[in-house]
């Protein structure tokens, strides 16, 4: 691999890498912050031979039951739960049926994690915040609630019995008020009548006083309107003291007994399971630990580096599969000998004298062809591609440059007349060309510059793609090249790509021998398959390309 591309591929490794930084950094910048408190306790059975189920202890810190208490802690339930009474909150046991309260309780659970380490008997409580007091806060409620509830915790016949008694207080209650509030309807309705038989008496009272003015002791209206007072009199010591008043108030005092009887049977359970000691005992590790989310933002960066580093390396080994990356398995998969591998070749613009590297390389595929010539001469040679833009300007021109300066009598043609690029490499004050030699409007002498500093020989083409084919095709074509041939020690000829026609395939029928081109960075593996297709295999070689 040449340094060009080595340093190609490790500045595209770089900049994917400067890339992913950038947006791991980018997106951490966007996202608001958040901050983590952790709690970290042990938890071990009293029973020194029994191993605590962390499961359990788990789905407890996160039951509904505990977080509602939490949650009515921080203030944090919706006001309608105002209509539920303390017992009903109170108790881990106490299932919660409304539906919307559940949804509401959901939702903060979301914050939380649980993480158990089975082995150590640890368990580690996590919740996630936007505000750092706030989760410090909900977290250390949590883990008061719990260790409450545990610390009080009893054998569940306890915990049903509680419920119970809970339950037969708020009845027992309940039968109390309504029986009070009977007798204060009954009495409300007494003391209207009693307002009337009053007015009554007062009526009467008003009578006997002016009659006694009027008559004596004896006369008969005075003696009937004090018997109506006397009688009025009994009636309404009657109405107080009998009727359902005295029912309602012997009932009343049977509701408050049983209501009391009740509350003394729920405190001496509760005096019962205070005696009993917890199944469980919890053990506490430290205080709260808040931690800012983007604490994590170098670990991000480092992994996303790490990540964009490995992507890169392989697309481009994936790449490279896909492409040539060295003269290796050349032969097995194209079936073609590679003759030479050249670094650094460059077909843009002019081309300087190779030297360096890239010189030594040329040397030795130079060396090679002569090599290959020991049966038979190699002085005519079509050099070629797949494409367009493979260095077959820059390897001709290289190529022979090198060998006129060894002191051979080199010749270089340009016979593509489709695109024809070497007057850019090798620039001189051409007037006449191929062209005008094939159709007959020159002489050979006109068409031949030889003001190279290398002392090569050049013939320069022009573009007619229309007619191309038809003069490289031509026999005035076959008898010039031959006849060069025999000129000239070494004749090397910049044809066509295989995908711009046929032009290659007729001018290596003539040659004797054939260089074609492969890109390491561009031409792909089914572009090579496809472009020598066609080609003789026995005097066709690959020539390497690294750029």
């Amino acid at each position: 691999m040449s340094l060009r591309a080595a340093a190609g591929k490790a500045l595209f490794v770089f900049l994917c890498v400067i890339l992913s930084i950038s947006l791991v950094y980018l997106a951490a910048e966007r996202v608001p912050q958040t901050y983590t408190a952790s709690l970290e306790f042990g938890v071990a059975s009293s029973d020194e031979k029994a191993k605590p189920d962390f499961l359990t202890e788990k789905n407890l810190l996160l039951s509904d039951e505990i977080l509602l208490q939490v949650m009515r802690e921080l203030n944090l339930l919706p006001a309608s739960t105002s209509r539920f009474r303390s017992f009903d909150l109170g108790n881990a046991k106490t299932p919660i049926t409304d539906s919307n309260l559940k949804t509401t309780i959901a939702a903060f659970r979301k914050g939380f994690g649980v993480v158990i380490d089975n082995e150590a008997s640890l368990i580690k409580i996590i919740y996630t915040d936007r505000d750092s007091p706030t989760a410090r806060k909900t977290l250390e409620v949590l883990f008061e609630k719990y260790r409450d509830w545990r610390q009080d915790s009893a054998p569940s016949d306890f915990d049903d019995r509680s419920i119970e008694a809970d339950k037969e207080i708020a009845e027992k209650r309940e039968i109390f008020l309504q029986s009070q509030q009977r007798i204060l309807s009954l009495i409300e309705g007494d003391k209207n009548s009693s307002d009337a038989l009053q007015s009554e008496k007062t009526a009467l009272d008003a009578k006997i006083s002016a009659l006694k003015l009027r008559y004596g002791p004896k006369h008969p209206a005075l003696i009937e309107a004090l018997k109506q007072r006397s009688e009025l009199d009994v009636k309404n010591t009657k109405q107080v003291e009998t009727g359902q008043v005295l029912q309602l108030k012997k009932k009343l005092e049977v509701d408050f007994k049983n209501l009391d009887e009740a509350m003394r049977k729920s405190v001496m359970l509760e005096q019962q399971k205070s005696t009993i000691p917890s199944a469980i005992k919890i053990l506490p590790m430290g205080d709260v630990i808040v931690q800012n989310s983007n604490r994590y933002l170098p670990h991000k960066i480092a992994a996303a580096s790490l990540l964009a580093f490995m992507l890169a390396l392989i697309y481009l080994q994936i790449r490279s599969r896909s492409n040539f990356g060295n003269a290796d398995n050349i032969k097995s998969i194209l079936g073609f000998d590679s003759i030479a591998t050249i670094p650094g070749l460059d077909g843009n613009g002019e081309l300087p004298m190779p030297s360096g590297e890239m010189a030594e390389k040329l040397k030795v595929l130079r060396q090679e062809l002569k090599l290959l010539s020991s049966e038979k001469p190699i002085k005519l040679i079509t050099v070629t591609s797949t494409d367009q833009g493979e260095c077959v300007t820059a390897l001709v021109a290289g190529l022979g440059r090198l060998s006129a300066r060894s002191g051979e009598n080199v010749i270089i043609i340009d016979a593509d007349l489709r695109r024809p690029d070497l007057q850019q490499a090798l620039p001189q004050n051409s007037a006449r060309n191929l062209v005008d030699y094939l159709s007959g409007q020159a002489r050979i002498e006109d068409i031949i510059y030889k003001t190279d500093v290398s002392g090569v020989h050049v013939i320069y083409g022009t573009a007619v793609p229309n007619t191309a084919l038809d003069l490289i095709s031509s026999e005035k074509m076959k008898t010039l090249l031959q006849s060069l041939r025999e000129v000239y020690d070494l004749t090397l000829l910049a044809a066509p790509s295989s995908e711009a026609g046929p032009d290659a395939r007729i001018l290596s029928q003539i040659g004797d021998r054939t260089l074609y081109c492969l890109n390491t960075g561009k031409t792909s593996r089914k572009q090579a398959i496809n472009g020598l297709s066609g080609f003789n295999k026995t005097a066709t070689s690959v020539v390497l390309i690294q750029n």
